[in-house]
């Protein structure tokens, strides 16, 4: 369990039983302390037996970044094109951990088929996204929320989706 604290320091919790540690050796990994200060950490995900997929705003665009080493080391894998433009939800298959999607505040979906090393752009919504969930049981399966607009749901994986409800 990785906690992102009030005073911007990752913690983990590996036993998960209440007992956190700080990972201060991830510091150094992430490059310029400056950059560090206005990072904000939006989601961390765990794909397969040792990745770990962040997303966060730094120098003002949303990025992503993966550890192969469960945090030991990190390295961009995504930057969103635009200024201003944040990756506001990740989710990792829970029956491939291979696929990966991250909806972003300006609506665009973009999806990995490898565990998050590389990105293709996908669907493209009118309002930014606030959350993303992969079925726990059907690779097929995604729900996701978008601002103003409610519930959304994909039936093949994330290429085309349904409104299901309205918030």
């Amino acid at each position: 369990l990785f906690i992102w604290d009030e005073n911007k320091e990752v913690d983990q919790d590996q036993d998960q039983e209440g007992e956190v540690e700080a990972v201060q050796e991830w510091l150094p990994v992430w490059g310029p302390e400056e950059v560090l200060k206005s990072a904000n950490v939006r989601s961390i995900e765990r794909s397969g037996a040792n990745n770990l997929l962040i997303a966060l705003d730094a120098d003002g665009r949303g990025r992503l970044w993966k550890s192969e080493d469960l945090g030991a080391s990190f390295r961009e894998t995504y930057s969103t094109a635009d200024d201003k433009v944040f990756v506001n939800a990740i989710s990792v298959s829970v029956t491939n951990p291979n696929v990966v999607l991250a909806g972003l505040s300006d609506g665009l979906l973009i999806r990995s088929t490898d565990s998050g090393e590389t990105w293709t752009s996908g669907a493209k919504f009118s309002s930014p996204f606030l959350d993303l969930e992969f079925s726990r049981t059907d690779v097929n399966i995604v729900y996701g929320v978008l601002e103003q607009k409610g519930a959304i749901r994909s039936r093949d994986g994330g290429v085309t989706f349904e409104e299901i409800s309205r918030i």
